[in-house]
C-alpha cells in the first residue's frame, strides 16, 4: 500500500466516526446544571487561617535558624492542620437566632417580632 492509498483509508474512516461531542438534545441547558459550590470564610475561619499563617511563618523562620525538629512540625501543622481547619470551620448561629423560625421555615433565621 503506497502514501495515497493510506491517506484515502484515513480520509474514509474520519467520515465515518461517530462525532464526539454530544448532540444539543442530550445536553443539559446551563440553568439545569448544578452551581459550584462557593467557599466562604467567616469571621472564625479568618482567625484559623491567621493563626495558621502565622505558624507557618514562625515554621520558616526555625527552619532559616536551623531546627530540625520543631521547624518541621510548626510546618506540617500550619499547612495541614491549620489551613483545612480555617476552611471547613462553620460560624456559630446568633444566640438571640437560637430555636427561632423565619418567614421562609429556615430554622436559625430571625423572626420578625410581634406586636
Amino acid at each position: 500500500m503506497d502514501r495515497s492509498e493510506r491517506r484515502k483509508d484515513r480520509r474514509a474512516a474520519r467520515r465515518t466516526r461517530p462525532p464526539a461531542v454530544r448532540s444539543r438534545e442530550k445536553r443539559r441547558p446551563r440553568e439545569a446544571r448544578e452551581p459550584v459550590a462557593a467557599v466562604r470564610i467567616g469571621k472564625r475561619g479568618l482567625l484559623f487561617l491567621a493563626i495558621s499563617v502565622a505558624v507557618i511563618v514562625v515554621g520558616f523562620v526555625a527552619l532559616a535558624m536551623g531546627s530540625i525538629v520543631l521547624a518541621p512540625i510548626l510546618l506540617v501543622a500550619g499547612f495541614l492542620v491549620g489551613i483545612p481547619c480555617a476552611l471547613m470551620v462553620r460560624e456559630r448561629p446568633d444566640a438571640s437566632a437560637v430555636g427561632t423560625v423565619g418567614e421562609d421555615g429556615r430554622p436559625g433565621a430571625p423572626a420578625e417580632p410581634t406586636e
